[in-house]
């Protein structure tokens, strides 16, 4: 964790509105290295011992369950309600929750410090998703706290956090998005589950549609079983046609806005989909 952390979570704590939580994150980080963990396959690749060391006293974004690899390393730690788990908090990060406006989606045992709402309108419309406007300046925190539908989380939130946060240089890890000429998005914690069976026998050999309508019935099981007490992932996404190509697509001028923001930021993943425009490093 950042030795400036503690301080900045106690002063934001301090403040009542989302607003002025926001504000007083302002530039907190001026200068510093940060790095963002997201939940493509590749991060599985690097040893945790390697990720430890890279990290030590560096800022650290961690994506829903990345944070489980290195949890006393992570300084802020973001969630939406899909693929949600419950989290057992080894330090005290800063907690972010991205949540659909009026959605009754679960986010149980989570205290967030700030929560964003994604405009219920954009939400599941690809037309006025942000990787179809592209419209980076507009959403930016300072310009506005509602967030655009990304899809994804890291549109429609994770990639504004360095620029508010006042960082130099940003390395993304496991920003994978999907594999090419596959319709499903992999996590580095998917395991041979019931789901992914279900994948393989319904997507590839029926529909998908079939498949999205088994998800939402496993989904409806699963929050039974959370009620019942045991520990399940909630809330699975459905799938869209060639939703990883079409966000790989916004990614060039992604990278635009960074460098326009005076952001360097770098990819760490060997299979990223990301636009080449993204330099590609290693730890």
């Amino acid at each position: 964790m950042h030795k400036n952390t503690k301080t900045v979570i106690s002063n934001l704590r301090s403040k009542e509105s989302l607003e002025e939580r926001l504000n007083s994150l302002k530039n907190a980080y001026s200068g510093e290295d940060c790095y963002i963990l997201t939940a493509g396959p590749s991060i599985k690749e690097i040893p945790v011992e390697k990720l430890i060391d890279a990290t030590r006293g560096k800022l650290v974004i961690a994506v829903k369950q990345t944070y489980n690899l290195i949890p006393e390393a992570v300084d802020i730690h973001v969630i939406n309600p899909f693929n949600y788990e419950a989290y057992n908090f080894l330090n005290d990060p800063l907690k972010i929750c991205v949540e659909i406006e009026g959605s009754n989606l679960m986010t149980p045992q989570y205290h967030s410090d700030l929560i964003f709402e994604i405009i219920r309108k954009s939400a599941g419309n690809r037309q006025a998703s942000l990787a179809a406007t592209m419209d980076y300046e507009n959403y930016k925190l300072e310009n506005s706290l509602m967030r655009p539908w990304g899809p994804g989380i890291m549109h429609e939130l994770v990639i504004y956090l360095p620029i508010l946060l006042g960082c130099k240089n940003v390395y993304i890890l496991g920003w994978d998005l999907g594999t090419p000429n596959s319709e499903v998005i992999e996590r580095f914690y998917n395991k041979n589950s019931v789901l992914q069976l279900v994948e393989k026998f319904t997507i590839k050999k029926v529909s998908r549609g079939f498949y999205n309508n088994v998800v939402r019935g496993i989904n409806f099981f699963r929050n039974i079983l959370y009620r019942l007490g045991f520990k399940v992932l909630l809330n699975e996404p459905s799938i869209a046609k060639d939703e990883a190509a079409f966000i790989a697509k916004s990614t060039k001028s992604l990278y635009s806005f960074f460098r326009e923001e005076g952001l360097n930021v770098k990819i760490i993943s060997n299979t990223s989909m990301v636009d080449e425009s993204f330099p590609r490093t290693s730890l």
